[in-house]
């Protein structure tokens, strides 16, 4: 089904979600609810406008629900979208997405897919020109999860075709999947996503502020000392648009935010020490950022009694501070 607008369909999610609640004790918006998911699954979805939605963020929610009719109504649609997404990046589906697609969808179908026949139909010729990616789909879908760690198979990209693109979203997976052991059910290739879709969104395109979000965003991922970050977005907890407007100091690691707060501390004590102190004026310093010879010094004893003391240096003109012993 065509979707007329974003907001029609942003409109219709917001319904779901609000009958969805009132579905846990009325058995007539229960069938309200599954109904209208199935008419969202049925939306012929894209990439864009579920990042612009959060369409996925907002119907997994319901994937939990007490009412199992409803919790496999949701989970058909997301399994559905998530089908629509990767067709989109032109990597062929998986059995098992195909799988829950045509067992738990009820028989709904993208019409507009002939990619959905499976692989046993195809001449095998075709099946030898497969993507690199592809492949790696196949063979992770048919590994034996139980017998290898859950971050132990590196997890496939939904290619969009852009080098630069598809890189940043290679390096996003490469750190999601590290989140991998605390959050079993996460899907990595969705998640890399939406993220690198909402910062192509928010710079406008493939330019400068694109690779600087994303060197950004992938080094806070990376980081092994941030690993609550990683599993808030893998969750959902953390939305793309929300990751990508996020500071260096929200996007930091506890242990990082606690060094910082450690800095600010002792530079205030240090301040204050300074105002309570003699200040003098002197020319016998010159500033190293403006060149001026204009400052104001104290000193204290910061390190042992036979050690020399500490000079502390304001420069009057620019306010550049230093110090010496």
């Amino acid at each position: 089904m065509a979707i007329s607008s974003a907001q029609d369909f942003a409109k219709d999610i917001e319904k779901a979600v609000s009958l969805g609640e009132k579905a846990t004790e009325d058995p007539d918006a229960a069938q309200q609810v599954t109904g209208l998911i199935k008419v969202l699954q049925s939306y012929k979805v894209t990439t864009d406008l579920l990042v612009s939605t959060q369409a996925g963020k907002k119907l997994r929610k319901l994937t939990k629900h007490s009412n199992a009719a409803v919790a496999q109504a949701a989970a058909a649609a997301v399994a559905a979208w998530k089908m629509a997404v990767t067709q989109e990046a032109g990597i062929a589906h998986n059995g098992s997405a195909a799988e829950v697609l045509n067992g738990g969808a009820q028989g709904s179908q993208l019409s507009s897919q002939p990619s959905q026949a499976s692989d046993a139909e195809q001449p095998p010729a075709k099946r030898q020109k497969s993507t690199p990616s592809a492949g790696l789909l196949a063979s992770t879908a048919s590994a034996d999860k139980d017998s290898l760690p859950a971050s132990s198979a590196p997890a496939p990209i939904q290619e969009t075709g852009d080098s630069t693109r598809d890189r940043a979203r290679q390096l996003f997976s490469d750190g999601l999947q590290m989140a991998l052991p605390d959050v079993p059910n996460g899907d990595v290739a969705f998640a890399c996503s939406e993220v690198e879709c909402a910062i192509y969104a928010a710079a406008g395109g493939v330019n400068k502020d694109y690779k600087a979000k994303s060197r950004r965003l992938s080094f806070n991922i990376k980081d092994p000392r941030n690993p609550d970050l990683r599993r808030r977005v893998l969750k959902g907890e953390i939305t793309a648009v929300d990751l990508v407007n996020m500071t260096p100091e929200e996007l930091a690691s506890d242990v990082r935010k606690s060094e910082n707060a450690q800095i600010r501390k002792e530079a205030l004590k240090e301040s204050e020490r300074g105002q309570h102190l003699k200040k003098a004026t002197t020319d016998q310093f010159q500033c190293g950022k403006c060149r001026q010879r204009k400052t104001q010094y104290y000193q204290m004893q910061t390190r042992s009694a036979d050690e020399p003391m500490t000079t502390f240096v304001t420069c009057v003109n620019c306010g550049n501070r230093w110090k010496f012993c």
